[in-house]
């Protein structure tokens, strides 16, 4: 099991992301619920 956990050391949302989900929400139907906004800025697919 995993003890470490991410050292957060920005705002969250982070400017940058507040800007993406201010765009998300322009193009976004508000029927297409989410659980919590979420921007990604890298993934690594590991299978």
């Amino acid at each position: 099991m995993r003890d470490e956990v991410p050292r957060i050391v920005t705002d969250i949302p982070s400017e940058k992301a507040r800007e993406v989900l201010k765009k998300d929400s322009c193009y976004i139907s508000e029927s297409y619920a989410r659980g919590y906004p979420l921007v990604v800025t890298e993934g690594d697919k590991t299978s």
